[in-house]
């Protein structure tokens, strides 16, 4: 990610926040479908908003 160890600590301690992955899910939501609809017809099952919005990210790139 190219970014230093303990900020990547922190944005993990963050996500277990029930607003922030809230937050990022909608973000992957939004990015997906400014970058290609059809990612969010039929997406992978996951459970949790957690475990879903880096998977929607990462079909973006």
């Amino acid at each position: 990610m190219g970014r230093p160890v303990a900020t990547v600590r922190r944005w993990l301690r963050r996500a277990a926040a029930p607003t922030h992955t809230l937050w990022l899910y909608e973000q992957a939501v939004q990015q997906a479908f400014r970058l290609n609809p059809e990612i969010l017809v039929r997406p992978k099952s996951w459970p949790s908003m957690l475990g879903w919005s880096p998977n929607v990210l990462a079909a973006t790139h």
